[in-house]
C-alpha cells in the first residue's frame, strides 16, 4: 500500500481408561487407551504435572518436531522450544507467560483475530509473531505435487516450475500470518521476525500474509517489505545482545565466500534451522535472495561432502590460518611450485598448524594431501553442524528437495553478489512510464528519474527499488505517476506504482527530496 517519506497423542498399546491422578507424572496409566476429547482445555485436575498439549486437537495429533517421545512434564510448544536443551540466551527470544502459547490454531479466521487483539493486549508478550501451526500429516518433503520441475532443462524455469507448483497445492490453505509492531524499537522488532521463523510445525508454503502493526497498509507489498528485511537480517546481522556484545552475524567472511558462524551459541539455540527457514520461505514466495555465500557451502547443502568440495583460501574467515596456509596454496596450484620456494618461517608456521590439527608435517610428497586437509579444517571443522541445521531448515521449507534433485538450482536460491546486482538497465527495462502526450511535466520528471536511476551507486538504486516496489528485486510493470500536488514522492507497493509530484523544476531539488524518501523504506508505509 502507500508508502510516504517518513494437539494430545494417544498412547498405543494401552488398555485401562482411567486417567491419572493430581500429580502423576505421566498422561495415562499403563494400559490406558483414552485421551481426552478434542478440545479440552485441560489434560487434568489442578495441579497435575501433566504432559499433555494445552487445548488438544485430536487424539492422533503427531509429536512435535525436534521431540522423540512425549515430555514428562507439562509441554506448551513456544517459539523458541525447538528440541534443544537449555535456555535461550537473553533477548533472542523473549519470555512469554507459561499459559499463553504462541501457537494459535484458529477455527476460523475471525477467532484469529480475536485471540491477535487478546494478545495485543498483554503488556507481557513483547514479540507479537502470530502463527498458525502446521496441520497433521504435513510432511518435510513436497510429496503430491506436479515434479516435472525434475526434467526441465533450463535451471531458471525449473526452479520457477517448483516453487509454482508447490505454492499451487497449498493455495486453498488458511493464510500464514505474522505482525511486525513498527511502534518497537529494532531489537524488538527483530525478536518478533527470530520468534516467527523460531516457531517449529509450520507449513512455509502456505499462503502468506504479512501486517505491520500500528500501519494501515496491508496487502503484497508489506509481505515483499518483510521478506526483504529478514533477509537483509540473516546476511548483514541482527542487532540483539547474545551475550557476545557485538551483534548477531549468522555468516561471516567475504563476499562471495561467506560461511556459517562458528558460533556455538547460535548453534545451540538452532539459530541455523531458523536461517534455512528464512531462507526457504522467502524463495518460495519469490523474495530475495540470500547472496554471497561460499561455492563450497553451496556445494554441501546441495548433498555433496565437504571431501568433495573445491575449496577456495577466500573461503577460511580466520585471516592467521588463510595467512598460514596461503603460501602453500599458491606453490600447490602453480604448475612449476616447489616447496624450495617457501622461506623457513613460512614451512614453520605450516608445520605448526599442521601439527595441531594432528596431521603430519610437510613433506614434498604430501603437500597436495596437507593442503587439502588443511582447507578441509580450516572451512569445514567447525561448521559441520551449522550445515546440518541449515538443511533441516531448507527441508521444513521443501527447498532442500530442489536442491538435491537439482544441484545446478543452487544458484537459483543463493545467487552470488553479480548475479542479484541490481542494474539500471534492468530497472529501466522494467518501468512504464506515463504516456507522451500527457504534458510537459511529465516529461521533465521523466528526465529527472531517468537520471537519478542511471547514476547513483548500487546501494541506492536498490533502496528506490524497494521503497517503490517493496524489496531491491525489480519486478515487472513498475509504474510512474506524475501527480499535481506539493508532496514527496510516494509508491504503492501493491501496485508497483510510484507518484512524483510535477512541481520540481530543478534535478538537485528532485533527487535531494527522492533520496529523503528511501530513507523511510525500514519503518513502514503509514502517511507522516
Amino acid at each position: 500500500m502507500d508508502r510516504a517519506s517518513g494437539s494430545s497423542r494417544e498412547r498405543e498399546g494401552l488398555t485401562s481408561t482411567s486417567c491419572c491422578a493430581t500429580g502423576s507424572n505421566s498422561c495415562f496409566p499403563t494400559g490406558s487407551k483414552s485421551c481426552f476429547p478434542t478440545g479440552s482445555k485441560s489434560c487434568f485436575p489442578t495441579g497435575s504435572n501433566s504432559c499433555c498439549l494445552t487445548v488438544s486437537s485430536s487424539c492422533s495429533a503427531d509429536i512435535p518436531d525436534g521431540l522423540a517421545e512425549w515430555p514428562e512434564k507439562n509441554y506448551i510448544p513456544t517459539p523458541g522450544d525447538t528440541g534443544v536443551h537449555g535456555e535461550d540466551p537473553k533477548n533472542i527470544i523473549q519470555q512469554r507467560k507459561k499459559d499463553e502459547p504462541d501457537i494459535i490454531d484458529e477455527d476460523d479466521e475471525d477467532d484469529a483475530e480475536d485471540a491477535a487483539a487478546a494478545k495485543d493486549a498483554n503488556d507481557d508478550v513483547i514479540a507479537t509473531a502470530q502463527i498458525q501451526g502446521r496441520p497433521e500429516g504435513v510432511q518435510d518433503r513436497a510429496e503430491g505435487v506436479d515434479d516435472t520441475w525434475r526434467n526441465i532443462a533450463d535451471v531458471s524455469m525449473a526452479a520457477d516450475h517448483f516453487r509454482q507448483a508447490l505454492l499451487l497445492s497449498k493455495e486453498d490453505e488458511r493464510n500464514l500470518k505474522v505482525k511486525l509492531d513498527m511502534a518497537e524499537d529494532e531489537v524488538e522488532r527483530e525478536g518478533q521476525i527470530i520468534t516467527f521463523y523460531k516457531t517449529p510445525n509450520i507449513d512455509w508454503a502456505r499462503p502468506f500474509q504479512a501486517k505491520l502493526q500500528g500501519d494501515v497498509a496491508m496487502g503484497d507489498g508489506v509481505a515483499r517489505h518483510f521478506l526483504s528485511l529478514v533477509i537483509h537480517k540473516l546476511k548483514h546481522g541482527f542487532t540483539i545482545d547474545v551475550g557476545n556484545s557485538c551483534g548477531a552475524m549468522l555468516f561471516e567472511g567475504q563476499s562471495d565466500h561467506l560461511v556459517p558462524s562458528t558460533s556455538k551459541i547460535f548453534l545451540q539455540n538452532d539459530m541455523f534451522i531458523m536461517a534455512g527457514r528464512m531462507i526457504g520461505h522467502a524463495f518460495l514466495h519469490s523474495g530475495p535472495r540470500l547472496t554471497g555465500l561460499s561455492p563450497a557451502v553451496l556445494h554441501v547443502l546441495a548433498g555433496g561432502t565437504p571431501q568433495t568440495a573445491t575449496i577456495a583460501l577466500e573461503d577460511i574467515t580466520d585471516i592467521g590460518v588463510r595467512e598460514t596456509i596461503g603460501p602453500l596454496y599458491e606453490v600447490c596450484e602453480s604448475n612449476n611450485g616447489n616447496l624450495t620456494t617457501l622461506s623457513v618461517e613460512q614451512r614453520d608456521a605450516i608445520n605448526t598448524l599442521a601439527v595441531e590439527m594432528d596431521y603430519s608435517i610437510l613433506k614434498e610428497t604430501n603437500r597436495s594431501w596437507l593442503l587439502h586437509n588443511l582447507l578441509q579444517d580450516a572451512v569445514f571443522g567447525r561448521i559441520k553442524e551449522q550445515l546440518k541445521q541449515i538443511k533441516q531448515g531448507l527441508k521444513e521449507t521443501y527447498v532442500l528437495d530442489l536442491l538435491e534433485a537439482r544441484p545446478d538450482a543452487t544458484t537459483q536460491v543463493f545467487p552470488s553478489e553479480a548475479e542479484a546486482t541490481c542494474s539500471p538497465e534492468v530497472v529501466l527495462d522494467f518501468i512504464q512510464w506515463p504516456q507522451e502526450d500527457d504534458g510537459e511535466e511529465p516529461k521533465k520528471i521523466k528526465e529527472f528519474l531517468l537520471r537519478f536511476i542511471s547514476t547513483v551507486s548500487q546501494d541506492k538504486l536498490k533502496q528506490l527499488v524497494k521503497f517503490w516496489v517493496g524489496w531491491e528485486i525489480p519486478m515487472t510493470d513498475m509504474k510512474v505517476e506524475v501527480v499535481d500536488n506539493n508532496n514527496y514522492p510516494r509508491a504503492s507497493t501493491c501496485f508497483r506504482t510510484l507518484r512524483v509530484p510535477s512541481h520540481y523544476q530543478t534535478y538537485d531539488d528532485f533527487s535531494e527530496s527522492l533520496e529523503m524518501c528511501l530513507g523511510t523504506s525500514e519503518f513502514g508505509f503509514g502517511l507522516i
